[in-house]
């Protein structure tokens, strides 16, 4: 009877615990399904199953034109603008200090920067020839210039200066003649980009005189990220509700919405 009574006991304490569900912040679905997509659509073009016989829309384009496959980065440095404002705009508003806020924002450039150099160099380290430039070193820039948008100036501010990015890209391109070529020309062995990529990081490009994550034609993705963040303004304005928060990322990993970035 004593071994009943004790056994009953502990049941009725085990059914009297009750595990609470940890609070989770709201997060924006959207975006975490774009989120998804795109990381869905970087695996297939990386990984196309054969390199002998893929897919056209999974190769990328070799010069003009676009394919799906040119897509998937600008998607990525999209959803980056779009966190950020969803990250950095709700942390102003509660009156976190901006200077704790650009401390934060350097800290995550500094770490994904470093590790797309990592990446780079990794197994040998040859610092005569590693590459400098990378996909993580272009997102690390890209997140750091659409923070400081957001720190600094409203969306007006913001939404000039994208378009100056873009149009004086452009500018560059048309306008600017290097090494001996004429203003204009754009074909693959000679542009502006891959001129000023050769001069500046010469044998630290991915190929001998050029690369595609090259320093001239950040502005454009920088331009493409500030897209990200206008629309991030339109989300929190109306298309989520208040307590629908993206998770606030470094370019990279989620982090809790409740937490200030």
């Amino acid at each position: 009877m004593v071994g009943s009574g004790s056994s009953e006991t502990v049941r009725r304490s085990f059914r009297e615990l009750r595990i609470q569900p940890v609070a989770r912040p709201d997060r924006l679905l959207s975006l975490d399904a774009f989120r998804g997509i795109a990381i869905a659509g970087m695996i297939l073009v990386n990984n196309p199953g054969t390199w002998h016989s893929v897919y056209p829309a999974l190769q990328h384009s070799e010069w003009n034109g676009c394919t799906p496959a040119d897509l998937i980065f600008p998607f990525f440095l999209f959803i980056v603008g779009v966190a950020t404002t969803l990250s950095i705009v709700p942390s102003l508003e509660r009156g976190v200090d901006r200077t704790n806020l650009l401390g934060k924002v350097l800290r995550r450039t500094l770490t994904v920067f470093a590790l797309g150099i990592i990446l780079n160099g990794f197994p040998l380290f040859d610092l005569s020839v590693l590459r400098i430039p990378g996909v993580l070193q272009r997102v690390a820039l890209c997140y750091f210039a659409a923070s400081l948008a957001v720190l600094a100036v409203g969306v007006r501010g913001q939404s000039i200066t994208a378009a100056v990015l873009l149009v004086g890209y452009w500018a560059l391109l048309a306008w600017v003649p290097f090494s001996g070529h004429a203003a204009g020309t754009l074909v693959p062995d000679a542009n502006l980009p891959a001129s000023v990529d050769g001069a500046v990081l010469h044998d630290h490009l991915l190929f001998p005189d050029w690369d595609p994550e090259g320093l001239l034609s950040t502005l454009g993705a920088i331009g493409t990220t500030l897209f990200g963040v206008l629309t991030g303004h339109g989300c929190a304005a109306g298309a989520v509700p208040p307590n629908a928060r993206s998770a606030c990322s470094s370019p990279a990993t989620p982090r809790s919405s409740a937490e200030p970035c």
